[in-house]
């Protein structure tokens, strides 16, 4: 199973708030939740012109997504969270 949690509009991901658990994997999305990853990377230009990859901050955070590892029960339900500041 898998769950989402979009970051609003007007809104940033508190890092560190998203729930977890032993067989739970979070991924954050920095495109509109069209990729995924534990910690998304972004390209900036340095000071002295060169191109580096940095981890993206919290603000380009789009999309959070929860995936179990193995399938829940029938009639099981399952919560997950996450914290966002308005701007």
């Amino acid at each position: 199973p898998v769950a989402l949690g979009p970051v609003p509009a007007g809104t940033v991901f508190i890092p560190g708030t998203a729930s977890t658990a032993p067989d739970l994997k979070v991924d954050y999305s920095i495109d509109g939740g069209r990729t995924y990853s534990e910690k998304p990377l972004i390209t900036v230009t340095g000071k002295d012109g060169r191109q580096q990859t940095v981890p993206a901050p919290a603000e380009r955070y789009t999309t959070i997504r929860w995936t179990w590892g193995t399938p829940l029960a029938a009639g099981t339900t399952a919560t997950v969270s996450y914290q966002v500041q308005v701007r």
